[in-house]
């Protein structure tokens, strides 16, 4: 689903004018044989069927519930490949989760085939091969991982220690650098590269990454034994001794995120969220907003499972509900951005606009760039009549989508209001230029620069330019009036009488009494001859 959603919190979804969500789907297997069945696509690996006796009963019954979704699911055509990459990779964390090895190597094998330049299925594949023992693979993995992703620095230190443990320094004090030069205090790369230089006897540099990683990490004890080593090879016994003394089993590894969510799907919460995901993807709206509703249940101050049961609710068409659970997660946190603006866009769909605004305002400032908040905001200030606050938000609206005529309409009348025609003018002209075709905006410009209360911004040879052209392919009265006003505003005064006989009589043929009484008070002035420029017209 595309609509306006966003995700955030790994797959909570924001929603827009339809409260929509575009959860990631978690691909669950069903069946009896040793391979699960699945979605069909060339070259992926079958997913072993794991024993689910060794887990808690109320563990395997959540799963075998999730598997009945999943062959519901599984059967449906048309399911991209992004979603089914996410799917395998949601099934591969849960497994990875419970130590379920072979079926969650198959799982993100086919998700980084699936979604080839997506990093977080090599990482994870890593994480599982090297926790595995499988070195060499877990190495390939990472380095694929590190080559799309080359910002994050788990995995360089990741691969720094995989290459540290198949005695490859070389690789090994690449990987580590990489890490700090993303983050020159990242513990676990100097105490990789300690490791390092305590094992090639370059004992001061061993000292120096050491004893700066328990500086960053003073509770990982364990570093306190390679330090007193790499003392003792320095030949300050010393230190060595007082290091020694405090060695201990608490070591340092990298802030890693795409891991450390894995301990969530322990949690009965985490389970209900992956049915409820499921169930949205199949459409089951009613079924999604029960299991998010479990899940609020086993965690009532989960503030992801209220957005998620908020937006299944929203697509039920219970809006009310949608709100009070959104409502609930905003109190739960103040700073989640996702309930503050589905939320907002619920209050502006029911005519709240007020109250909209209060968390839109905190959205934008939260997230300066947000152009889809900007417009939300934008759109209740000018309800309220709130213009001076429009105008801090609305030209970055338009900018960012200029074929987007509301807000482009909003913000040229914006500006005639205030009298300042020049930036109405040149955000006309920017609209045109990206969209000639685009007969409003067109029309629009040739109006302004043949009838601009500004003089120095008129320009009737454009205009006519512009007019004609609109006109030629509508034949519209309105259309023809603008471009009779830029030609006497070019001073063609003979051809804009002309025209305007012609949409006079069109006019008064279909009835429409008040334009010809316009059209004729204007013909009286094109009939005069020279000077016969337009008055100032209505804004656009």
């Amino acid at each position: 689903m595309t609509d306006n959603s966003r995700v955030v919190d790994s797959r909570l979804v924001r929603v827009s004018t339809a409260v929509v969500v575009a959860f990631a789907v978690c691909l669950l297997i069903a069946g009896n044989s040793s391979a699960a069945p699945q979605v069909q696509r060339a070259g992926l690996r079958p997913i072993p069927h794991p024993d689910l006796t060794k887990l808690e009963a109320s563990v395997s019954d959540q799963i075998r519930a999730l598997r009945e979704t999943f062959q519901e699911l599984a059967t449906t055509d048309g399911i991209a490949d992004g979603n089914l990459a996410e799917a395998h990779g949601d099934l591969g964390r849960l497994y990875h989760a419970y130590e379920l090895v072979d079926a969650a190597e198959a799982c993100y094998a086919n998700a980084s085939l699936l979604a080839p330049s997506d990093y977080r299925w090599h990482h994870l594949l890593g994480r599982l091969r090297e926790s595995a023992g499988q070195l060499e693979a877990a190495a390939e993995s990472y380095g694929k991982a590190t080559r799309l992703a080359p910002k994050s620095k788990a995995t360089w230190v990741h691969l720094g220690n995989v290459n540290l443990q198949l005695n490859r320094p070389v690789e090994a004090a690449k990987a580590f650098q990489a890490a700090l030069e993303l983050d020159p205090n990242e513990p676990a790369a100097h105490n990789g590269l300690g490791e390092l230089k305590l094992s090639q006897r370059k004992y001061v540099e061993a000292v120096g990454h050491l004893s700066r990683a328990l500086e960053l990490v003073p509770v990982a004890n364990r570093i306190h034994y390679s330090l007193g080593m790499a003392y003792r090879g320095q030949g300050d016994l010393e230190k060595a001794r007082a290091h020694l003394q405090q060695r201990g089993t608490v070591g340092v590894k990298p802030r890693d995120p795409l891991t450390d969510e894995l301990q969530d799907l322990l949690k009965g919460e985490r389970v209900h969220m992956l049915q409820g995901r499921l169930a949205f993807n199949a459409d089951r709206f009613q079924q999604a907003a029960d299991s998010f509703a479990e899940a609020v249940k086993a965690d009532p101050k989960s503030a992801r499972a209220r957005v998620n049961l908020g937006t299944a609710l929203g697509r039920t068409g219970d809006a009310e509900g949608a709100m009070k659970e959104f409502s609930t997660a905003v109190e739960l946190d103040p700073d989640n951005v996702t309930a503050r603006f589905n939320l907002a866009t619920l209050l502006v769909r029911s005519g709240r606009h007020t109250e909209a605004v209060d968390h839109l305002a905190l959205v934008v400032i939260e997230r300066p760039q947000d152009v889809e908040a900007k417009r939300e905001l934008a759109k209740s200030l000018i309800r309220l009549g709130r213009n001076d606050e429009v105008l801090l938000s609305l030209p970055a609206v338009v900018d960012a989508n200029l074929g987007d005529e509301e807000p482009l309409f909003a913000l040229v009348n914006l500006w005639i209001d205030r009298r300042r025609y020049k930036e109405a003018r040149d955000v006309l002209v920017r609209a045109h230029e990206r969209s000639p075709s685009n007969g409003r905006t067109a029309h629009a410009l040739a109006r302004l620069l043949a009838t601009s209360p500004d003089t120095a911004l008129r320009d009737g040879a454009r205009a006519v330019e512009i007019a004609a052209r609109v006109y030629a392919s509508t034949k519209q009265v309105a259309h023809g009036e603008t471009l009779a006003m830029a030609l006497a505003e070019s001073g063609s005064c003979a051809k804009a009488a002309t025209l305007q006989e012609t949409l006079l009589g069109v006019a008064t043929k279909i009835g429409e009494t008040e334009m010809a009484a316009r059209l004729t008070d204007a013909l009286r002035r094109y009939r005069a001859g020279t000077p016969c420029n337009p008055p100032v017209a209505a804004k656009p």
